[in-house]
């Protein structure tokens, strides 16, 4: 038996929550939720899906990208190290896909590796949808975008994610940081990777989709409650830049409309 845990952080996104829940109960054994003390019904939610859903609070408040990549790479040590198999972190919109996603863990497993690459994708649609169906069923296209893969990885591993989770690095092992330009990632230590911390890269049936672009309005809520929870330490490094209102670039509202119509179907 493959035993997954998934781990997600949250505040006030009931719509999204259920979703994920949803789609990681079909192949965790344990999801973790970090709840920032929502008050629209997202814990109390959680907490009615016990036993397999444990609620946890993060230790701070609001968004902060460096609290939030040192609440990521302590968790899974503590809940998961010598329990699970392997290990998925990401944002409550962020959800992995395989046809056979734990039989191909186990194979991967099989073979030796340590770690699986997810493929990003930002999926795209013109609302955000309503239904007692999968994400996955309602949403199918979007378009590619390697800076947004994550990481499947073996608890055992000393992994630490990089900040906003565009890379990681493995103690005396690899550093991989994904990368837009190249299409591929970046590594530091291929003996590394290929020797003692196997990395399985080229399995495009693993994709990570991004379910963030769920049509004008739902980005610009997003966006505005995003923007109005970041830190000053966030807004001091502009790291969560493309909710700052007015802008325009890469991942803002502007370019997902503007890459609405270059959306091809990913997913069966």
């Amino acid at each position: 038996m493959t035993i997954l845990h998934a781990y997600t952080s949250t505040w006030n996104d009931l719509y999204m929550i259920r979703y994920y829940v949803r789609h990681w109960a079909q192949y965790a054994s344990k999801i973790f939720v970090y709840d920032d003390d929502s008050t629209d019904g997202t814990r109390e939610f959680l907490e009615s899906c016990a036993p397999l859903v444990e609620v946890k609070s993060p230790g701070f408040h609001g968004l902060d990208e460096l609290l939030l990549q040192e609440m990521r790479n302590r968790e899974y040590r503590i809940n998961s190290r010598g329990i699970a198999d392997w290990v998925v972190i990401g944002d409550s919109d962020e959800l992995h896909h395989h046809p056979r996603m734990l039989e191909a863990l186990a194979e991967k497993k099989a073979k030796g590796y340590r770690a699986v690459i997810s493929h990003g994708w930002h999926m795209l649609a013109d609302k955000a949808p309503e239904g007692d169906e999968q994400m996955t069923a309602m949403v199918k296209e979007g378009v590619a975008d390697y800076i947004y893969s994550r990481v499947i990885f073996d608890p055992a591993l000393e992994l630490s994610i990089a900040i906003g989770h565009h890379g990681f690095t493995i103690a005396d092992g690899p550093e991989v940081t994904f990368t837009r330009k190249s299409g591929r990632v970046s590594v530091n230590d291929r003996e590394g990777m290929d020797g003692r911390y196997p990395i399985e890269f080229e399995d495009r049936e693993f994709k990570m989709l991004h379910y963030r672009y769920l049509g004008e309005d739902y980005i610009k809520d997003k966006n505005a409650r995003n923007f109005g929870r970041l830190s000053d330490r966030n807004r001091e490094h502009r790291w969560g830049w493309h909710y700052f209102p007015g802008n325009t670039g890469t991942h803002s509202l502007h370019w997902a409309m503007g890459k609405m119509k270059e959306r091809v179907r990913c997913i069966d």
